[in-house]
């Protein structure tokens, strides 16, 4: 009677090899996920938080004129609150006498990359939001004279122009 030799080693190495490619091919795919596809935030979640006023200005053949300004006009803040509240507090005034103005209440949303602040039906303003790094942004706000309400254009200004303002994030919400 002869014996024949098992090869259940060499079916277990098998099954392991398969069981280990698929593992290898699992996490392989795990990482090259890119990085914002993990569980990023949405630019809603993102934005949502107390951002204050760092700097102004025009855009002029794409550079950045910043205006001058003193610091109660650097006391600019907006508020982008969770439930789609906005509000944005200003103040007017020479350095050391620097005045509140009334805060103004809004809603705000995201469509694609514009920033949209709006009450009811009537957007008050919107601009192209442009990340800088995790704690500021840029807003560029495109300002139409051409199609001004009241009909009247100042000469000094072209009809057409793009304002910006750099935000820095005041804290986390």
């Amino acid at each position: 009677m002869q014996i024949k030799s098992i090869k259940l080693w060499s079916s277990y190495l098998q099954r392991f090899k398969v069981k280990l490619s698929l593992w290898h091919i699992a996490v392989l795919a795990l990482l090259s996920m890119p990085a914002h596809a993990m569980a990023a935030p949405s630019d809603a979640e993102a934005l949502q938080g107390h951002w204050r006023l760092e700097q102004a200005g025009a855009i002029e053949s794409d550079q950045l004129k910043a205006y001058d300004f003193n610091s109660c006009r650097l006391l600019r803040t907006y508020s982008l609150r969770a439930d789609g509240y906005a509000i944005y507090s200003s103040a007017e005034g020479e350095e050391g006498a620097c005045v509140p103005l009334e805060p103004r209440l809004s809603h705000w949303r995201i469509e694609g990359k514009r920033l949209v602040f709006y009450i009811g039906d009537e957007v008050l303003e919107e601009a192209e939001v442009v990340w800088l790094d995790a704690q500021r942004l840029r807003l560029d706000f495109v300002v139409d004279l051409a199609q001004s309400q009241d009909g009247q254009t100042p000469s000094v200004w072209p009809l057409k122009f793009t304002t910006y303002q750099i935000l820095r994030r005041a804290n986390q919400v």
